[in-house]
């Protein structure tokens, strides 16, 4: 199924956020950038910055999913996040609505079933 559709860019805003031993941190808004031709997901402090504070290879699609259940972040919680794993670590995305945590979702797995299938994974 990931392997017949076409990778498209993605790119927006998303909170990311770290689990601690006190329950979630305080999210920071942050700019996302999905690019498929390099299987990598660019993460901005803010749209402007010209360089990313960090680069995240893509992972299989069966390494990226839709948690379910509400993350509490502060005094707020949030219903939609997506959470991927990348080697050791787990990253988690909260989303504003179902729709956009679904298309982040659908376009993660896209790319990363992609590479994980190319002759050139090791360019990732």
């Amino acid at each position: 199924e990931y392997l017949r559709s076409i990778p498209r860019a993605r790119h927006g805003y998303l909170e990311s956020t770290k689990k601690g031993s006190f329950g979630y941190t305080t999210p920071k808004r942050k700019f996302l950038r999905l690019v498929p031709s390099l299987g990598c997901l660019l993460v901005y402090r803010d749209m402007d910055a010209l360089t990313p504070s960090k680069v995240l290879p893509v992972p299989p699609a069966g390494l990226v999913f839709p948690k379910q259940g509400a993350v509490p972040v502060g005094r707020k919680v949030y219903v939609h996040s997506v959470a991927i794993l990348v080697g050791e670590r787990k990253y988690t995305f909260v989303c504003e609505n179902q729709v956009d945590r679904d298309g982040w979702v659908a376009a993660l797995r896209t790319v990363g079933e992609r590479w994980r299938c190319s002759d050139r994974r090791g360019l990732q």
